[in-house]
């Protein structure tokens, strides 16, 4: 897992993951249904880098998917390494969306891109507020 500073001064976390072959179809293709996992471990790792694990929330809250985007421009297959960016591109008093951006690790081309959002859930699933302390936690310090 690496953290960076993005130009517009939003802090991304890029974490890697190969490819396995139980994530492709018969021609060795990444299926559509691989990325959600590697959006998950992302949105993790961006949590994690900025303080806040997600098994620390997971005591009080949670954040359900609401909403998932994604767009492939470019096949990946079996063996590949994928780069993918993770940043918090957008946290109010009840949601959050994650923006994701995935490469072939050294390559610069964009193969993918895709957005989260989520609704802070309570333990028994009821919308709520997401808890001060998270909010100051992940969000960045520019904003």
């Amino acid at each position: 897992m690496s953290v960076r500073e993005s130009p517009s001064a939003a802090m991304t976390v890029d974490i890697e993951i190969e490819v396995r072959f139980a994530e492709t179809d018969l021609m060795q293709v990444v299926h559509h249904a691989s990325y959600l996992p590697w959006l998950e471990q992302g949105r993790i790792a961006y949590m994690k880098a900025r303080g806040m694990p997600y098994t620390e929330i997971s005591r009080t809250h949670h954040f359900s998917v609401v909403d998932v985007s994604l767009r492939i421009r470019r096949p990946l297959t079996f063996g590949d390494a994928v780069r993918v960016s993770t940043v918090l591109e957008r946290i109010g008093t009840r949601k959050l969306r994650f923006a994701y951006a995935l490469r072939r690790v050294g390559e610069s081309a964009v193969v993918a891109t895709g957005a989260t959002e989520h609704v802070c859930v309570d333990l028994e699933g009821r919308a709520a507020r997401i808890p001060h302390g998270i909010v100051t936690r992940l969000r960045d310090e520019s904003q």
